[in-house]
């Protein structure tokens, strides 16, 4: 079997999962969050519901390792 039979393949399967290769991603990233932060967009947000269960399940797990 080749290995560069599939290349091709391969190279378009990863353009689609993840088009930026520039290593950029990191400044992309905080200049849009530059950019909500500064335009008041984070206001505009819901807030995440609280997880009253999920503590709950911490908490015992919690009490059950010191006990």
């Amino acid at each position: 079997m080749n290995p560069d039979e599939f290349s091709m393949n391969r190279a378009s399967c990863l353009r689609e999962i993840h088009p930026y290769l520039d290593g950029l991603s990191s400044s992309r990233l905080l200049k849009v969050i530059e950019t909500i932060l500064t335009e008041g967009l984070h206001n505009e947000l819901k807030q995440k519901p609280l997880n009253f269960l999920r503590k709950y399940q911490i908490r015992k797990i919690i009490a059950r390792s010191e006990a």
